[in-house]
């Protein structure tokens, strides 16, 4: 869906609405880098809705830390090939590629564990990944994450 606009909205009580709108702009990148800053400066989260006029709006919800979940409803992917041993944002949880052929990846949860083969990979402007459809998940042991966010080599 093309949208004519996007705003950013944050939780205000002190109005009846509930909500205050900080931004209506045609732009998601500007949508989603004034939500980041206002989210971080005031460790708040922040929604973006994207919005035509005649049809029901889409959203997306910007945490302090950065992380922008439900991206997918209000911004467009572009396939793309992960990279082995690079980390990757899914909506709140992070996958480790350890394998990659073509569009489709294998990939495990930082976490959890939980290793999938993830088939039709997708990117969006913000970094964030997704996939059509995953196959084979099972769980594994989680590998070791240093604090920059890389995989520990046992050596």
């Amino acid at each position: 869906m093309k949208y004519e606009f996007f705003d950013v909205i944050v939780a205000d009580h002190t109005m009846l609405s509930g909500q205050r709108r900080l931004l209506r702009t045609e732009s998601v990148l500007e949508a989603a880098e004034r939500a980041r800053t206002f989210a971080a400066v005031n460790q708040v989260t922040v929604s973006i809705v994207g919005g035509v006029i005649s049809a029901r709006p889409h959203s997306a919800t910007v945490y302090p830390d950065g992380r922008i979940s439900g991206i997918y409803n209000i911004a467009e992917s572009t396939p793309f090939r992960p990279e082995r041993g690079k980390i990757y944002q899914n909506g709140t949880s992070r996958f480790l590629c350890t394998g990659q052929s073509g569009f489709d990846a294998s990939m495990i949860n930082v976490k959890t564990g939980w290793a999938i083969k993830a088939m039709g990979c997708r990117r969006y402007f913000d970094g964030s990944i997704e996939w059509d459809h995953s196959i084979n998940g099972h769980f594994e042991t989680p590998p070791e994450i240093d604090a920059k966010g890389e995989k520990r080599e046992h050596v």
